[in-house]
């Protein structure tokens, strides 16, 4: 009796080291899955971005004029629309025959805020979604750049003065 009481001991130390060891393999697991899934979010964000900072060039280098704009002008400018602007401050581009507004809001069909582009041309207005952006846009401006930054993620693109162009603030 007393060598299966010890067996028994012994069975029920083992499946609690090993339970132990389980539970600490399981938290180290998750712990990993949630800082993979962080750099994860982190690498798309600096790759989105990445693909702004290239992309803006091709709004700002042709724009005759630039101009920071209140949360009043872009609704007059982008007129009735599903998108919410979130921002109390927004970016026109005007170049020869087109109108571009950079401003932050949110879609009905979105769950985050993002940096909306809205363009029109000869009445033909379009607008999409640039990258996630939560929080504001606000605007630096002097008579040779403007800037304007985002809360989260923390970002700032400057454009400065071309020959030709005009910026106001």
């Amino acid at each position: 009796m007393k060598a299966q009481q010890g067996l028994l001991a012994a069975t029920l130390v083992a499946l609690a080291v090993g339970l132990a060891v389980t539970v600490l393999m399981v938290s180290i697991w998750i712990a990993d899955a949630g800082r993979r899934a962080h750099e994860i979010e982190g690498r798309l964000e600096t790759a989105d971005l990445d693909a702004a900072t290239r992309y803006l060039p091709s709004l700002f280098v042709p724009a005759r004029q630039i101009e920071a704009v209140d949360r009043a002008a872009i609704r007059r400018l982008i007129g009735p629309s599903q998108i919410d602007i979130q921002s109390a401050q927004g970016v026109r581009l005007i170049q020869p025959f087109l109108t571009t507004v950079l401003y932050v809001g949110q879609s009905q069909n979105q769950s985050k805020q993002a940096l909306w582009v809205f363009q029109e041309r000869f009445g033909d207005q379009t607008q999409h979604a640039l990258i996630d952006a939560s929080g504001d846009l606000s605007t630096t401006v002097d008579p040779h750049r403007l800037c304007f930054s985002l809360t989260d993620p923390v970002w700032i693109y400057c454009h400065a003065r071309l020959p030709g162009q005009m910026i106001d603030g």
